[in-house]
């Protein structure tokens, strides 16, 4: 463990095991940030103030934030004494963002961001980086290895061309999930000048630069540190109230029923499809007054995560999925408009007339109804009777 990370990020374990890392300067990743926010977000309404602080250590840092969000309400950029700067949010989830994407194709420095924990954590243990080089148009140069545990199996999968630090060696071992590990990607990292988990990497005596969303988020959507801390250990979080929660997620209810035994949703009913492997899901028919066949419409590509469905009697549309209105989603509260595509038809006989079932992945930290990690759609077609899961999203 020490030849790994410095104990003050073991202390404050979950956090730290996803972060950024731009290849400049922290005034001119300071300056990045604040343009890619604004082009970024100006359409949403989305206001950041900015500010620069003195934090006198990593610990320092991690205690001054007393909430953590889903959808991080907080980016900390930290100078280090190399030539890298590390960017860290106040995510609940601990886990990648797509900033780096961002910076690099918009703001033009290269990044790198990761996630990596050899054990369960706030999602299952694994390691993974993505490396970005930007060019002269909106595209990048990107890297990508993914090594992490699905839950029965260890996954790997790389993308583009090796970085020139890498081991390739190391990622062609027989035993896939030692490939990419804690101490692998950090022995990466050091060959690229720098080491997140060891503080001396960090200048404190520069300033931070610390980006903050005003959106004011609900108590239930806000968490203090020793409800990360039991989420990443799978322990129930510590609670006034032991209750159960009042299930379907609100916007579904009067619209849900009991599967059947022909329903779609025997291919959601073994768990397998949850991607975060939570021992809790719900299971449900789409039903409205006795009428269980629809048409469905998926989001377009990139468009806000809704799914909606119309009887087909034509006289009634409903939502039954939508990413804005589950606080983990990264389109939470966002105002943009669904962008749909046509509706669905059956692969064997083209017929768009289905009966639907959902799955909503819960964890163990859940406080409210639509507080759920992932989204499963499961459609059997009248016409034939084929089944299929037809579309998924990962809330959290």
């Amino acid at each position: 463990m020490a030849l790994t990370k410095d104990p003050i990020f073991e202390e404050w374990w979950p956090l730290g095991q996803a972060l950024t890392l731009v290849r400049a300067p922290i005034r001119q990743v300071a300056k990045a940030m604040k343009a890619e926010g604004k082009r970024a977000f100006h359409s949403e309404g989305i206001v950041y103030d900015y500010d620069w602080v003195c934090r006198n250590s990593i610990d320092d840092l991690f205690r001054s934030v007393e909430k953590f969000t889903y959808g991080s309400t907080m980016e900390y950029a930290l100078p280090t004494k190399g030539g890298w700067t590390v960017i860290w949010n106040n995510s609940s989830l601990c886990t990648k963002e797509n900033l780096a994407y961002r910076l690099t194709t918009f703001q033009k420095v290269e990044t790198l961001s990761f996630y990596s924990t050899d054990r369960n954590s706030t999602q299952l243990a694994g390691t993974c980086f993505e490396h970005f080089s930007p060019t002269q148009k909106e595209e990048v140069i990107a890297r990508n290895v993914y090594c992490c545990n699905q839950g029965s199996r260890w996954h790997f999968e790389q993308y583009g061309v090796p970085l020139p630090e890498e081991d390739i060696e190391q990622l062609a071992v027989k035993r896939k999930r030692d490939r990419l590990n804690e101490a692998t990607l950090m022995a990466l990292l050091e060959r690229l000048g720098v080491h997140p988990w060891k503080e001396d990497t960090y200048d404190f005596g520069k300033k931070c630069f610390c980006m903050t969303h005003r959106k004011q988020y609900l108590a239930c959507e806000a968490k203090n540190f020793e409800k990360v801390r039991a989420r990443a250990l799978g322990e129930a979080p510590p609670s006034a109230e032991d209750q159960e929660l009042l299930e379907p997620p609100d916007y579904l209810r009067g619209y849900c029923g009991t599967p059947g035994p022909t329903s779609p949703a025997q291919l959601l009913k073994d768990g397998n499809w949850c991607g975060h492997g939570e021992k809790m899901f719900w299971v449900y028919d789409i039903v409205t007054d006795k009428k269980e066949l629809f048409t469905v419409r998926l989001p377009e590509p990139d468009a806000v995560p809704v799914v909606e469905v119309s009887a087909n009697s034509g006289d009634l549309t409903i939502t039954i999925y939508d990413g804005r209105l589950h606080p983990a989603n990264v389109f939470f509260d966002s105002k943009r408009p669904p962008v749909l595509q046509a509706p669905v038809t059956c692969l064997k006989c083209s017929s768009n007339v289905f009966r639907v079932a959902v799955g909503f992945e819960v964890p163990a930290d859940a406080e409210s109804a639509n507080d759920t990690s992932w989204f499963s759609l499961a459609l059997k077609c009248e016409a034939c009777g084929s089944a299929q899961i037809a579309y998924q999203d990962e809330t959290a």
